[in-house]
């Protein structure tokens, strides 16, 4: 059995009274997974909006602290990957919405393509394994290009030469003389990767399967969100004998989850990434 879904599964359904449509937010103490040789890579994106950032650390984290829904409240353990490249991890009180409606109108295949990556990839393994999961979700957020490749794309394209004074060069003929020109196309990648061979090569690999993988029965995709903190992804599970739920009850079925993956910490701690 998957080891995400095996997991998932123990946790019975547990909903809380309350407004469906009431905000949920988590209040969270971030903590890091991993703490000593942790790969680390510079991360570039050159679409808007555009950052560069250097020796990011790819350790998952912990999210631990409380849901709230407005009326009812549980403590809860989450093993998250961060979501976005623009702000640093830390604690504080997020946000908690559906991944869809976190990347917006257009992103149906997006989402298909992170749950598959999650329904296969997303427990918890090892620093390698989870170094690389974390910069394949990167990938599929960032990416413009249609080519999904964790590592610098280059084209080349054949242009008239030119000479000193701006004038398209000619030959004897008349013909126009053509040079190879390289360039590079906007887009998201990452490199200079350290403490973590063959990081980026499992990264690509998990990418190529997210785009015919199966996504998890019930698997259900959320953000913690904060605008002046990094922003986490993290799941939870429907059991098969439910129907998923609809935008009305999600809210009410990420408590009870919540609160059942709390009381199972003692088995297994359920994951997130940070700069450093």
């Amino acid at each position: 059995m998957n080891k995400l879904l095996g997991m998932a599964l123990t946790s019975a359904a547990l909903t809380f009274a309350g407004t469906a449509q009431a905000a949920v937010t988590l209040t969270a103490t971030v903590t890091k997974v991993y703490n000593s040789g942790v790969p680390t890579a510079d991360l570039h994106k050159t679409s808007s909006p555009t950052t560069s950032v250097n020796n990011v650390l790819l350790t998952p984290q912990y999210l631990t602290g409380t849901l709230n829904n407005g009326s009812s409240s549980v403590p809860v353990e989450y093993f998250a990957y961060c979501i976005d490249i623009f702000q640093t991890a830390a604690s504080g009180t997020f946000n908690v919405l559906s991944l869809s409606d976190y990347l917006g109108a257009g992103s149906d295949q997006t989402v298909a393509r992170i749950g598959a990556l999650i329904s296969a990839q997303g427990a918890q393994t090892n620093q390698k394994h989870d170094a690389a999961v974390q910069l394949a979700l990167w990938e599929l957020v960032n990416e413009t290009m249609t080519t999904l490749d964790i590592n610098k794309i280059t084209e080349t394209t054949q242009v008239p030469k030119k000479d000193w004074r701006g004038n398209i060069m000619r030959d004897w003929r008349g013909n126009i003389i053509y040079e190879t020109v390289t360039t590079t196309p906007k887009q998201f990648w990452a490199d200079d990767v350290r403490n973590g061979s063959g990081v980026l090569s499992s990264a690509n690999d998990y990418l190529n399967a997210s785009l015919t993988g199966s996504v998890t029965e019930g698997l259900q995709l959320y953000v913690a969100q904060n605008d002046k903190k990094q922003d986490f992804l993290f799941w939870t599970i429907t059991p098969p004998t439910q129907a998923v739920p609809e935008p009305a009850s999600w809210a009410m079925m990420i408590l009870g989850f919540g609160a059942v993956g709390y009381t199972m910490r003692g088995r297994r701690r359920v994951s997130a990434v940070s700069f450093s």
